[in-house]
């Protein structure tokens, strides 16, 4: 008999970019000048997740922020937090 494969299951956005985001605040970074680029998938699993704290997602002039940042979701195939934003 084979052995089914074992399917990895990604860590929540919450998780992952939470830790992300506070290590470039810790070091220094502004959070304004951060952008968490989103895959549809992560986005939606990021608004979905029971276990973020409402704080930590809010909704400004039609944009939505985690933790400070802006996040913006669609147009990328891998998610990641971009530190470069102007």
């Amino acid at each position: 008999m084979s052995k089914s494969p074992v399917l990895k299951t990604q860590p929540s956005p919450a998780i992952l970019f939470g830790r992300e985001i506070q290590t470039a605040l810790a070091g220094g970074a502004s959070a304004k000048a951060m952008t968490l680029r989103l895959t549809l998938n992560d986005g939606r699993r990021l608004r979905r997740d029971d276990s973020v704290p409402l704080e930590q997602i809010s909704y400004k002039d039609g944009e939505m922020r985690f933790l400070g940042v802006r996040v913006m979701e669609g147009g990328v195939t891998i998610s990641a937090l971009d530190q470069s934003a102007k």
